[in-house]
């Protein structure tokens, strides 16, 4: 008759494992087997109905903060691989290089141009010339020594030596920007990490070619931080709002951390009734794994239940189990 009592949504949660596969009733005498089962269905049953249903349990997956193909910009043959799966690499560090044999002679005869001074030197020499001439002229004419067009044709052929030295100035500064050029285009020879991440996939060796259909070389994931994405339903998606705090747990580890919404779709998908939403974790040393089920608790809408907030929070900010720090020998990075 004690179990009548009980509201099914709570019977139907009880293990039948406590109740040896019976429904508890009440015996005329009770033995001390019996007494320890009661006692055991009762706890469990004190535990359902004071436990929080108004806050949503939404399962989901982690994944990588980022996953970026890199690939070679240019044709050619790999000259080098500097990294290898699993390895850790920091922004802006070198992972592997095309061959640059052409380019870097190619720049050696750039600098070389861009450092050569001969053309100018000629040409002001020149040019200082025609104008000490046209100086001599101007003075024997003021004299009545040289004729008009004398005066006339050493002007010209000065305008002509100030040209030629301009000239060789313009050629000396494109040669300048030929070599930035040909730098650039080395550095595109240079395949370097645009995040702070780990080495997933090393597609080519030392010696192979990239050709247009096939010009990735390398994976690099971002684990830290981690983003974890969940379909919620509507009306619990309502209480979310993008950097809000919220609690996802990790069940297979017993672990749980507190995350920041990153993203809610302004729309619903039609078919399922939810709505996706990501969240973004902190994941220093690789503590938490990408690609495992991970369950995010959502509070109700603003009065739902006072109650039922203030529990999220306790169980927010309740001691949780963690690892000490990795040690010299720990791998804490997972993909």
């Amino acid at each position: 008759m004690y179990w009548k009592l009980v509201p099914s949504t709570i019977r139907r949660r009880v293990p039948n494992a406590l109740l040896d596969g019976s429904r508890p009733t009440a015996p005329s005498h009770i033995d001390g087997s019996a007494t320890r089962r009661m006692a055991i269905v009762l706890v469990t049953l004190l535990g359902l109905t004071h436990s929080n249903p108004a806050v949503a349990q939404i399962e989901g997956f982690t994944e990588p903060h980022a996953t970026i193909d890199l690939a070679a910009t240019e044709n050619g043959v790999v000259a080098s691989i500097l990294v290898k799966e699993g390895e850790t690499v920091s922004k802006g560090q070198l992972l592997a290089t095309l061959d640059t044999d052409v380019l870097e002679t190619t720049l050696e005869v750039a600098r070389a141009q861009m450092h050569s001074t001969g053309k100018i030197d000629a040409a002001q020499a020149d040019w200082r010339s025609w104008q000490s001439k046209l100086d001599k002229l101007r003075e024997l004419r003021t004299k009545g020594h040289a004729s008009q067009t004398e005066l006339e044709r050493a002007e010209a052929d000065c305008a002509i030596a100030k040209a030629r030295l301009e000239m060789a100035r313009e050629d000396q500064a494109i040669s300048a920007l030929d070599y930035k050029r040909i730098e650039a285009q080395l550095e595109r020879r240079r395949i370097r990490s645009p995040i702070d991440g780990i080495v997933l996939k090393v597609f080519k060796d030392a010696g192979e070619a990239i050709l247009p259909t096939s010009p990735n070389v390398l994976t690099l994931v971002e684990l830290d931080p981690l983003r974890a994405r969940f379909s919620v339903p509507t009306p619990q998606a309502a209480s979310l709002r993008p950097g809000s705090s919220v609690l996802v747990r990790f069940p297979e580890t017993g672990r749980q951390a507190i995350g920041a919404v990153e993203f809610v779709s302004p729309v619903t998908d039609a078919k399922s009734g939810t709505v996706p939403v990501a969240v973004v974790l902190p994941n220093e040393h690789g503590k938490y794994r990408s690609g495992v089920r991970c369950v995010l608790e959502v509070p109700p809408p603003a009065g739902a239940g006072g109650s039922t907030s203030e529990n999220s929070a306790n169980r927010a900010t309740a001691p949780q189990k963690t690892d000490g720090p990795p040690g010299p020998n720990r791998k804490d990075n997972h993909v």
